[in-house]
């Protein structure tokens, strides 16, 4: 996320309220696809596997009156996403050690600097 994501409160500070609330909402959606086949978004070892697309969720939440397309891509990206795992279309490297059948990433680790 970049400063210009995260809404302010009305101290000017970052809204944690908001950001926790656009979390929570993203995990639940995410979650309700998740459960189709046995996971749950709320598994420390499943949110592993998809915290980047949880996020993205989450910033299209936290305004979505003013989003990029790139945003909106990357939510849509998500969306469907979770919707393959749901309908066993793919699979998460979180407990059975295997990776989406349609990507070739193992053990990728990305370090924002």
């Amino acid at each position: 996320f970049g400063s210009d994501d995260i809404p302010l409160n009305d101290e000017g500070q970052p809204d944690q309220a908001k950001v926790d609330w656009a979390i929570n909402a993203a995990l639940g959606t995410a979650d309700a696809y998740l459960l189709a086949v046995g996971l749950s978004a709320y598994d420390a070892k499943v949110q592993a596997s998809i915290k980047l697309r949880i996020l993205d969720l989450a910033r299209y939440e936290l305004n979505p009156e003013h989003v990029t397309e790139l945003i909106k891509e990357r939510k849509a990206d998500a969306t469907k996403f979770f919707v393959d795992v749901g309908a066993g279309r793919a699979k998460l490297f979180a407990e059975t050690g295997e990776s989406s059948k349609n990507g070739g990433f193992r053990n990728v680790q990305i370090v924002r600097c």
